[in-house]
């Protein structure tokens, strides 16, 4: 007897939506037994990857049965015979040419939301590399602390900018990392916070969180239907910020009463530069400043 699996397209989304939720409900349940950000973080990057590859291979395995949906609907192969009994209920012929539209509907709405999203990168990323174009460099305190740091990391190949506009540190570019300072940042940070802030850019310099974050987003995209893979970003984002601080105290443990304290403090300067945002068209646009690690 005719079941559910036999309309292929609808049974595929199904089974994606019902196997993604159900892994995303135990990578929140694993990322509650109290293991590190760093764990946590890599366990949120797996569940993107995963369930990008996944929608990858199911995106390629059906291409071809997708392209043939609305003939299949029309004029329906013998082993899937009109009317469709379910459980409860019964799709009556009538509906096979309903069925072949909406699934049409479906895949140009889907094709759509990919060209947005991507698009929406596309427009931040050529944002982000104009105004690095504006960025300008350090002072010679701030170079000689940075060289330092690198060297005791062991971080090679990084660079470190001055960026107007910029409410608060942060990491851009993958092959060749950018740590971009806000202008005023050396007026309301000693050296020893400076030492910090740094740090933690750093930090994420050796982590390669632009990249992930970059992957992140790139799934996201292709994946935009699925509110699982929107909270999978919104954690990973969380975790790691909060791997690079755990790493900053691991190095720098002597400090940790004061690196909270310089957290706070770059916490409320970013707000009350935003809050300005209004009123200075010279501060970093937003979507543009979500691209940044930091």
């Amino acid at each position: 007897m005719p079941t559910f699996a036999d309309l292929p397209a609808l049974a595929l989304l199904a089974s994606y939506y019902v196997r993604i939720t159900a892994a995303f409900v135990v990578c929140s349940l694993i990322r509650r037994t109290g293991v590190q950000p760093r764990t946590r973080f890599l366990i949120w990057i797996s569940f993107l990857t995963g369930s990008g590859l996944y929608w990858l291979v199911v995106l390629i395995g059906n291409v071809r049965p997708l392209s043939t949906l609305g003939r299949a609907a029309t004029a329906p192969p013998p082993a899937l015979a009109w009317p469709v009994r379910l459980p409860g209920w019964e799709v009556p012929r009538e509906w096979s040419s309903g069925v072949g539209w909406a699934l049409k509907v479906l895949i140009a709405s889907y094709a759509v939301g990919v060209a947005f999203f991507l698009l929406g990168m596309a427009k931040n990323r050529i944002q982000l590399w104009l105004l690095l174009r504006r960025s300008s460099p350090p002072s010679p305190q701030a170079r000689a602390v940075f060289d330092r740091l690198c060297r005791e990391l062991r971080v090679n190949g990084c660079g470190l900018y001055v960026l107007p506009g910029l409410t608060s540190p942060g990491t851009a570019c993958m092959w060749r990392p950018r740590i971009l300072l806000p202008e005023l940042l050396e007026s309301y940070l000693d050296t020893a916070q400076l030492e910090d802030v740094l740090t933690h850019e750093l930090v994420h310099v050796r982590h390669r969180d632009y990249f992930w974050t970059t992957a992140a987003e790139l799934i996201r995209c292709l994946v935009f239907f699925h509110p699982s893979i929107w909270l999978a970003c919104r954690n990973l984002n969380r975790e790691r910020e909060l791997a690079c601080d755990a790493s900053v105290l691991l190095h720098r443990h002597h400090r940790r009463r004061e690196y909270a304290e310089c957290l706070t403090r770059l916490a409320r300067v970013r707000l009350a530069e935003e809050r300005a945002r209004s009123m200075a068209v010279h501060i970093l646009p937003l979507p543009v400043r979500s691209w940044l690690c930091g």
